[in-house]
């Protein structure tokens, strides 16, 4: 293939990965989706009680392959880049947001010190945004695009 393509590889036993020929040629056979493929996974923060974005927030990103990687939401509540490169293994990942500093900023009490996020990645090859609506006493999120 060339051109971008992917190939499967089978490693050990019953391992199969999906690399990029950009994987290939560089080496990186672990089955990883390196960073500079998409930026992989991503979060927004809305305030639901302010109506705007929330700034600010502290974030950490925890997966496989002892991963963890800080990052704090810009002015529009968005995490678009960790504090460091990584590789987009397949497994659980979690996303913790610390929210209780950015209330106590706000003067607003809250339930939540911070509010985890577990979600797993199986198909390397998408991107991951993980939305947070959030208010002092409540929250969702969901798969987002």
């Amino acid at each position: 293939m060339d051109g971008g393509g992917w190939r499967s590889v089978v490693f050990g036993a019953a391992r199969l990965c999906h690399l990029s020929d950009a994987n290939i040629k560089s080496g990186n056979r672990s089955g990883a989706r390196a960073l500079g493929d998409v930026e992989m996974i991503t979060t927004h923060i809305l305030d639901l009680e302010s109506g705007a974005p929330a700034a600010g927030v502290a974030v950490v990103l925890t997966g496989p392959e002892a991963l963890q990687m800080k990052a704090v939401t810009d002015e529009d509540g968005r995490v678009t880049a960790w504090d460091a490169p990584f590789d987009l293994y397949p497994g659980s990942y979690q996303m913790e947001f610390l929210v209780g500093a950015y209330f106590a900023r706000r003067g607003a009490p809250t339930f939540f010190e911070s509010i985890p996020v577990r979600f797993v990645v199986e198909d390397i090859h998408r991107a991951f945004h993980v939305p947070l609506l959030l208010s002092p006493f409540g929250y969702s999120t969901y798969r987002g695009s």
